[in-house]
Parts: C-alpha cells; sequence; structure tokens
C-alpha cells in the first residue's frame, strides 16, 4: 500500500483561500469593506447605523438622513459638485432660501454649520464655518 502526501501547492492554496474568507467575514462584519466600497466605488459615504450606502440618489428620495456634524464633510465636496452628492455627504439640509442651503452645526445646535449656494442643482459656494472651528 502506497502512502501519497498531497502536494504542499493545494494545502497553501486551501489555507490562503481560508485566510481570505475569513478576513472578508471579518471586514464585512465590521463594515469596513462596505465603507471602502461606498466612499471609492458609490462616492457616498457609508452609515453605519443603517447599514446602508448613501448615494447622490437619496437626495431625490428624501433618504439622505442628518449628519452628526455635516461640516467633517466639507473637504470632500468641490464647487460644481451635483446637488444630490453634497446632500449624500452633508445630509439633509436644515433651511433652504432660494439657492442658499444651510446645515446646523451638529445634530443638537441650530446655529449655522454649512451654507452652500447652487445654481442649475451645481455647487457654486460653499462656507463651512463649523470646520474650522
Amino acid at each position: 500500500m502506497r502512502h501519497t502526501k498531497p502536494a504542499t501547492g493545494v494545502v497553501v492554496g486551501i489555507g490562503f483561500i481560508g485566510l481570505v474568507l475569513v478576513a472578508l467575514d471579518y471586514g464585512f462584519s465590521h463594515g469596513r469593506i462596505q465603507k471602502s466600497y461606498c466612499s471609492w466605488v458609490k462616492d457616498g459615504p457609508w452609515s453605519p447605523v443603517r447599514e446602508v450606502c448613501i448615494t447622490k440618489a437619496c437626495y431625490a428620495r428624501g433618504t439622505c438622513g442628518v449628519r452628526s456634524y455635516p461640516a467633517a464633510q466639507c473637504h470632500k465636496l468641490r464647487i460644481g459638485d451635483d446637488i444630490g452628492r453634497v446632500h449624500a455627504w452633508l445630509g439633509d439640509h436644515m433651511s433652504a432660501s432660494g439657492a442658499r442651503y444651510t446645515w446646523h452645526w451638529d445634530k443638537v445646535s441650530h446655529d449655522t454649520g454649512v451654507i452652500a449656494r447652487f445654481e442649475d442643482d451645481r455647487l457654486l459656494t460653499l462656507d463651512c464655518p463649523a470646520a474650522s472651528k
């Protein structure tokens, strides 16, 4: 009776696949992969509370939600950005007057933390006084 050893390459390959599966499971269960995918591929923030990727389509649906501190995302926005993208990153605005939209400083404050002006649904100006504090 002849005994054979499994090929070393097969064992290493199976071990590697197992390691990848464990890493993916850890990443998905802790939101790391979703957050990266959401930010890089979908161009929006990951909501760990709702466990969803928030994209610019939330503006049309009215489902962008309220951010804890909207000004923290100002650096992700650029003049010319679509109004939906701005709302995906800053959340639903607190007030609007014509083309001027404002967001509160944070969830509990009624002070203005972000001011954005739009023209033809494109970001014209962005002022984030809360970001500099």
